[in-house]
């Protein structure tokens, strides 16, 4: 396990200044907007009204796992409005990473490696936890960024929006293609079996800023890049197995697949424990969580 953070920033402790001057309400509409906007721009627009139930499951199972993992932050929750700011950004960054994957990452990969879905770790990566990044070293709101905790709230935040609005994507693309059995079928896999994912990475991202943040007091770009190591190697491993494990041996590439979603959530879950165990330690417990009483 992860030794405690003993010695820490007096960052733990800071604390949101009152609205209006540091209002979390124009967040969440940006949030909202950027949803919207995407929507709006992204090509799986015009299927939201005629295949509004397989939309509206991807959201929703979504937002239970983004619940489970909310409720986890139990000493200091963090303001909604700035996670569903981190949760439209993670939605709204699939239109930079589609062409990106499509016309860049994926031909360099296919070329070095063969494998053109590497291409998703590397782009996709730096993409969600950009937003938690940017956030993070707002002069005002990145004063609610305290530690480890909030880092993997907001970083599965952007994380999990990503996920949902992919799952719907391929939901289309797999039932024009191979018929709505076969969507279905993708659509219960990617958000039920597999459904925490990108959330997971991503929330690893944020779980390093976090570190970073307590110990220093600040965040700098070095540890944006450090932090995206372990979710590019894990989501890069990820598509490396969905691409080389054939689909004739479908019970066996089902086992891996699954064995794999159980380790990271493992990995996840102990993160988690840790970064509470921190919380503890600083006197979250005993009353001395930086929370808003505005």
């Amino acid at each position: 396990p992860r030794p405690p953070l003993y010695s820490v920033s007096r960052a733990i402790y800071d604390r949101l200044p009152p609205p209006p001057y540091a209002s979390t309400t124009k967040l969440a509409l940006i949030g909202i907007g950027l949803i919207i906007a995407f929507y709006l721009l992204d090509a799986t627009g015009m299927f939201v009204g005629t295949q509004f139930l397989p939309f509206l499951i991807c959201y929703m199972l979504a937002g239970l796992f983004l619940y489970w993992v909310y409720k986890s932050d139990k000493f200091e929750p963090e303001p909604t409005k700035l996670v569903i700011f981190t949760l439209g950004w993670g939605v709204f960054v699939g239109l930079i990473a589609a062409p990106l994957n499509t016309y860049v990452g994926g031909p360099f990969f296919a070329t070095l490696t063969g494998i053109p879905a590497l291409s998703g770790a590397f782009v996709e990566e730096p993409l969600k936890i950009l937003g938690v990044y940017l956030l993070a070293r707002h002069s005002k709101y990145g004063r609610e960024f305290n530690g480890p905790m909030d880092g993997i709230v907001y970083g599965f935040a952007a994380g999990i929006g990503f996920e949902a609005m992919e799952n719907f994507h391929y939901f289309i693309v797999t039932s024009v293609k191979e018929g709505m059995m076969a969507g279905w079928f993708n659509l219960f896999m990617r958000s039920l079996a597999f459904g925490m994912n990108h959330g997971i990475y991503t929330g690893l991202a944020g779980w390093w800023l976090g570190i970073a943040k307590a110990r220093k007091g600040f965040i700098e770009a070095n540890d944006l890049v450090v932090g995206l190591g372990v979710p590019i190697l894990l989501h890069g491993l990820w598509n490396t197995l969905c691409t080389i494990l054939p689909p004739a041996i479908g019970i066996l590439t089902l086992v891996v697949l699954l064995g794999l979603e159980v380790y990271l959530i493992k990995i996840f879950r102990k993160v988690i424990r840790e970064a509470q165990r921190d919380e503890v330690l600083w006197g979250y417990a005993l009353g001395y969580a930086p929370v808003e009483a505005y």
